[in-house]
């Protein structure tokens, strides 16, 4: 027997093999949440799944100007059912986190594995990562590109963001903006061709199947979304931005932007985190398309955000000595404790706004990092070395952030709303009239009776017309989200006073916040 030889498996484990396993237990606990999750994070995501399940028998579904390339490679996974979405999304955000540690790594920046914590337990990507939505892929895309361009392998991130636009289509201008990044440092004809490629194929293919030389141009412009949800103002994102990333990375994120802003060092994640940030802040306010006012806009960030706040954890983690670095990092640290204190003690609401309730969990969480800072400021090196420092502040921050996720992200229930349209569904199927046509604008509702609408030869919308041309025996089941406007801009007394329809019954919610009515076609 050859003594020299050493089996892979007796082999010592690299970084990269504990980096490995980090991801796959991120890609279990994602799926995990994902099956304890009855609710999702909102309605899109059932949207999405329907679109990409029928778009295998209907490819030209796949041409929609809400992310034909997310459809495209969403197909697939639908046809397991919702599931296959969760799993595919638990699929990309683990790469996703993957890339950003080695993007981290090729930066040469401290402590690296730190951006392992920061980025899966954000609380918005770590809820978006057993979702449906399209964030997840774009950050996917985004951190490709700059992990591409640190390698300087210029053309494959081109094509990275050159894709975005598939993906979300305001992220048009962010694609623009590094087209403009990429052709100032190399001046090559391919960066030009690599951008314009994947909306031309897009244009042609629409072209092709709808016989519209203007398909993209009038998908793009005719989105008519203005109407549909409220608008916000300047400050929605500035105070609904802990929320989306957690006290603990948005502290660190500040100490490097207070540090940035005093060396003059505004480098290239500043440039897209930025540019992303100020998009969706004037997409919130100003009435193009449809307002961006979601929080979970701006995950496509996440990993910008990471990388970003490893930087100030390394500042506030650092033994060295520095006294105006300290007056930096002291006042950034008492600028985020005052805010938090002042102005974002409370819930979020739905992932949407503010509540009105009190919590201090980010104020306690942002003050201790202020006091280990301050107490750490009295310690010599030795002294930190004595304390292993070192190994313990890591290994706190990481508690911290995974805490404030976990305790404030449990698995997704339904809502009072959601579990209404269940009942709703639930009656449907054991019903007299399961075998009826059925109208609603509620996604949901489709989705507990077990119908895709996208199957159908045209998306069974219910709208005042087609109250009077339906055939009778026709189901109709009205609600208060998307009823009177939206999709139908159906008003309840549209049905109730219409002689030719006649009512079945109505169910409320628990709190009576919500009701569905249900009527038949005389």
């Amino acid at each position: 027997m050859n003594r020299n030889y050493k089996s892979i498996g007796s082999r010592e484990l690299t970084e990269r093999d504990y980096v490995i396993l980090y991801c796959l237990g991120f890609f279990i606990l994602a799926i995990i949440y994902g099956q304890l999750s009855e609710g999702t994070f909102n309605d899109d995501d059932i949207g999405y799944y329907f679109r990409s399940a029928a778009a295998f028998e209907k490819p030209s579904l796949i041409l929609s100007p809400r992310g034909p390339l997310f459809t495209l490679i969403y197909i697939l996974p639908a046809q397991l059912g919702f599931s296959g979405m969760e799993l595919m999304t638990a699929l990309l955000s683990t790469i996703t986190i993957f890339v950003t540690w080695k993007t981290a790594k090729l930066l040469n920046l401290a402590q690296h594995k730190m951006v392992l914590i920061f980025l899966s337990f954000q609380p918005l990507f770590f809820v978006l990562s057993f979702s449906a939505e399209r964030e997840p892929f774009c950050a996917l895309l985004i951190i490709l590109g700059i992990f591409y361009y640190s390698r300087q392998k210029f053309l494959i991130s081109a094509l990275a963001f050159s894709l975005l636009p598939l993906v979300r289509m305001e992220l048009t201008i962010l694609s623009g903006l590094w087209f403009l990044i990429l052709i100032y440092r190399i001046r090559d004809i391919k960066i030009f061709i690599i951008f314009i490629l994947p909306a031309l194929l897009c244009q042609i293919a629409g072209w092709a199947n709808y016989g519209n030389i203007l398909w993209l141009y009038e998908n793009i412009s005719n989105t008519n979304m203005n109407l549909f949800y409220q608008f916000a103002d300047f400050w929605h994102w500035p105070t609904m931005f802990i929320f989306i990333i957690g006290p603990v990375v948005f502290s660190f994120m500040i100490i490097t932007l207070v540090n940035d802003l005093y060396h003059k060092n505004i480098d290239i994640l500043w440039v897209i985190f930025i540019t992303t940030f100020l998009l969706y802040t004037f997409l919130s306010i100003v009435p193009i398309g449809g307002p961006a006012t979601n929080l979970r806009h701006l995950v496509v960030i996440s990993p910008v955000v990471t990388l970003l706040s490893l930087k100030g954890f390394n500042i506030w983690s650092t033994s060295k000595k520095n006294i105006v670095d300290f007056r930096l990092n002291m006042f950034s640290l008492i600028f985020v404790t005052a805010i938090s204190l002042l102005f974002l003690s409370y819930k979020m609401w739905g992932h949407l706004f503010l509540s009105t309730e009190i919590e201090y969990s980010k104020f306690l969480i942002i003050s201790l990092l202020l006091g280990i800072y301050y107490f750490k400021s009295f310690l010599s090196t030795e002294n930190y070395s004595r304390l292993k420092l070192n190994v313990v502040l890591p290994i706190l921050v990481s508690g911290l952030t995974v805490f404030y996720t976990i305790s404030t992200e449990p698995p997704l229930k339904l809502s009072d709303e959601h579990t209404t349209t269940k009942r709703i569904g639930d009656w449907f199927i054991s019903s007299e009239y399961k075998e009826n046509l059925i109208y609603t604008n509620h996604s949901w509702i489709y989705y507990f009776i077990g119908q895709n609408p996208f199957d159908k030869d045209v998306y069974p919308v219910l709208t005042q017309e087609l109250i009077i041309t339906s055939p009778k025996g026709t189901i109709m089941i009205w609600e208060p989200h998307y009823g009177p406007r939206l999709r139908g801009n159906v008003p309840y007394e549209a049905l109730i006073e219409n002689e030719n329809v006649e009512g079945i019954g109505t169910l409320y919610s628990p709190d009576s916040s919500f009701m569905t009515a249900v009527f038949i076609k005389k």
